[in-house]
């Protein structure tokens, strides 16, 4: 937990995710909520790489909440008063998603990164 204070924007966003959910309990939910909260992470989830229980829905809240962080923020407004075209959430979220492409991968890398699975 130190590095990654040490290393990151005292701002960023850390989701806890307690993975094997579908196994049996070996941490309560009361003391990963706990951990959570002592350690300033913003979301807690558990989740099973196995069954795909709670995975999607984890990036999906995770994502949700970088996203609310960015448009509320001062780096936002601030390039919203400068150019208000580009600072559109629409047109930002647009421009991302089309620049992130497979592009120089190969086939497998491709086909693997498309399917569902663990990590």
């Amino acid at each position: 937990m130190n590095k990654i204070e040490q290393h990151t924007h005292p701002e960023i966003i850390q989701v806890l995710v307690g993975n094997k959910c579908d196994l049996s309990r070996e941490v309560q939910i009361e003391e990963a909520e706990s951990f959570m909260n002592n350690n300033k992470f913003s979301l807690f989830f558990e989740t099973s790489a196995k069954t795909g229980e709670n995975v999607e829905e984890a990036f999906i809240q995770s994502a949700k909440l970088v996203l609310l962080k960015y448009f509320s923020s001062e780096s936002f407004r601030q390039a919203t008063r400068v150019n208000k075209k580009s600072a559109d959430p629409i047109n930002i979220i647009k421009s991302f998603s089309e620049t992130q492409s497979f592009e120089g991968q190969s086939p497998n890398i491709q086909k693997n990164q498309n399917q569902s699975s663990c990590c």
